[in-house]
Parts: C-alpha cells; sequence; structure tokens
C-alpha cells in the first residue's frame, strides 16, 4: 500500500489605506490557506507459488510455497517434446507440432499443469519465458479446465525478438479469487509458419495474491 500527501498552501494578501487630510493610515491583511490531499493505492501482496525450471529433466514444479500443491507439466498432443536449452545456459522445455497459420487453436494439443487450493487467496499471473524458432508459433493462451478449455483467458504475442533469445511475458489472470478448487491450466501455442516450427519455455511461474 502506497498513500501520497499532497499540500497546498494559498496566500491572499489584501491592503486598506486610509487617507485623512494629512494623515495616512494603513492596514494590512494576510489569509493563508492550507489544503491537504491524500491519495492512497493499494497493490496486491503478490507471491509466488513455485516454478518449473526443467533442471535434470524434471517437469516438477521448484521451490513450491507451503501447502501448494502444483502438477506435473505436461504435453498433450503436438509432436514428442524434448528438454531444450534454457535461460543462461540452463534447462528449458518445448517441441513442435502447433496448429499453423491461421488454423484454430487445438485444446487437444496443449502444455498443461495444475493448481490446487493452498494458503493463499487467489492466483494473480502466470509468468513464463518463451522461445521460438523462425517458423515456430506467434501466440500462445492461456486457457483453464473451469470452462473446459473453452476461452482465453489471456493470449500473449511472441515477436521476432523471441526467435534470438527468451522473451520473459506475464498473463494476469481475472475470476481466480478466492481460489478453492484445483484447476488446470493449459498453455495453447498457435500460428506456426510450418508444422516443425518450434515453441519453447522456461522458468514458468504461478503468481498468487495473498489479499
Amino acid at each position: 500500500t502506497t498513500t501520497t500527501t499532497t499540500t497546498a498552501t494559498t496566500t491572499t494578501a489584501t491592503t486598506t489605506t486610509t487617507s485623512t487630510f494629512a494623515n495616512t493610515t494603513t492596514t494590512s491583511a494576510t489569509t493563508s490557506t492550507t489544503a491537504t490531499t491524500t491519495t492512497t493505492t493499494t497493490t496486491p501482496n503478490l507471491v509466488s507459488l513455485g516454478v518449473y525450471r526443467f533442471e535434470d529433466d524434471s517437469l516438477s514444479a521448484n521451490d513450491t510455497a507451503a501447502n501448494v500443491t502444483l502438477g506435473d507439466l505436461v504435453r498433450i498432443g503436438g509432436r514428442t517434446p524434448l528438454f531444450v536449452d534454457g535461460v543462461g545456459g540452463t534447462q528449458g522445455y518445448g517441441g513442435a507440432g502447433w496448429p499453423v497459420d491461421n488454423a484454430p487453436v487445438a485444446v487437444d494439443n496443449r502444455l498443461a499443469f495444475s493448481v490446487g487450493p493452498g494458503d493463499f487467496a487467489g492466483l494473480a499471473q502466470v509468468a513464463v519465458s518463451v522461445r521460438r524458432t523462425l517458423t515456430g508459433p506467434t501466440q500462445w493462451e492461456l486457457r483453464s479446465s473451469r470452462d473446459g478449455f473453452a476461452s482465453s483467458l489471456a493470449t500473449v504475442f511472441v515477436g521476432p525478438a523471441a526467435t534470438n533469445m527468451f522473451e520473459r511475458q506475464t498473463a494476469t489472470l481475472q475470476g481466480f479469487d478466492p481460489f478453492n478448487e484445483t484447476t488446470t491450466f493449459a498453455i495453447l501455442a498457435s500460428n506456426a509458419t510450418t508444422i516443425t516450427g518450434m515453441f519453447n519455455i522456461d522458468n514458468l511461474e504461478i503468481i498468487g495474491r495473498l489479499d
């Protein structure tokens, strides 16, 4: 929570002059008015619930917060996934076989993970580092099992810069506060140029809200 206080002071000077023949009387009055405006901005208290780092060929979450359950990441559909070079020489995860050109997103072709209830009020964000090959997907969506993966929670574009290095991207979540039921989330990449185009991820982080 950030509180900003602004104080403004207005000064008014009044001078009255009275002249009676040779005698002159001058009266001065000064009035000061002070106005104070206080603005309070509340920032959500965010906390990392866990990060998928993919080291040592692991699809389990690392650094999981206390009393939080994150299911292993799985690839459903598409071509056989593989572990790839990740951020800063670490290990990532990815694969090919995503929808080509303007073909619709395929819910049976996804990366998926589940989040269970825990000591947090709601889900706030999903942050991930992404990289693609030149013919790989140029966007990805985040969907959830709450509506059978029918609607997009967020759509994120993967620009040309992500062909040279991993790009950190964040999907902001709405409607998951309070969070009281286990939910599966899906990352659906699409709009590849060829079926062999790769879409790779690293440091997939689930971020919750404490209040």
